[in-house]
């Protein structure tokens, strides 16, 4: 994920915006009309329900470093 802070783009992981007692993710505002929040949409990777069909599914596996079933199976969920 990535996020506008003190006026520069900065790269966070899931783990900084969880608590570490309970494992719950914290709440981030975010403005969706805003200009940075635009640009990192058009940026970021998306899956779509045609990229799970066959054949298409055989890259994103595998830069994920795992089975094309495998990467269906976890991210199935996702473009439902």
């Amino acid at each position: 994920m990535i996020l506008f802070d003190e006026g520069k783009l900065r790269p966070v992981s899931f783990v900084e915006f969880s608590a570490l007692l309970t494992g719950k993710l914290t709440n981030i505002l975010v403005v969706i009309n805003s200009e940075n929040y635009g640009v990192g949409k058009n940026y970021m990777i998306r899956l779509e329900k045609e990229d799970l069909a066959p054949g298409n599914a055989a890259v994103p596996a595998k830069a994920g470093g795992m089975s094309v079933a495998r990467f269906n199976k976890r991210f199935s969920c996702l473009v439902a």
